[in-house]
């Protein structure tokens, strides 16, 4: 399905066409912003302690 609507798709694109619309106004700057190491380090701790809690979880219905 994904190739066939490529395929019968059109080919031309258009400048306007692949702008974002918001609500009429044009955009300014960049979407990408630059983040802190600081917080990919919050975000692999919550991760770590996440896992940890569904193992303690776990672990503490297994046995009661």
């Amino acid at each position: 399905m994904l190739v066939g609507g490529w395929y019968l798709g059109g080919r031309a694109r258009a400048r306007s066409k692949n702008t974002p619309f918001e609500s009429g106004i044009d955009s300014v700057g960049s979407a990408r912003l630059r983040l802190s190491a600081k917080f990919y380090l919050v975000a692999m701790f919550f991760v770590i302690f996440d896992v940890e809690a569904l193992y303690l979880y776990a672990w503490s219905t297994l046995y009661p």
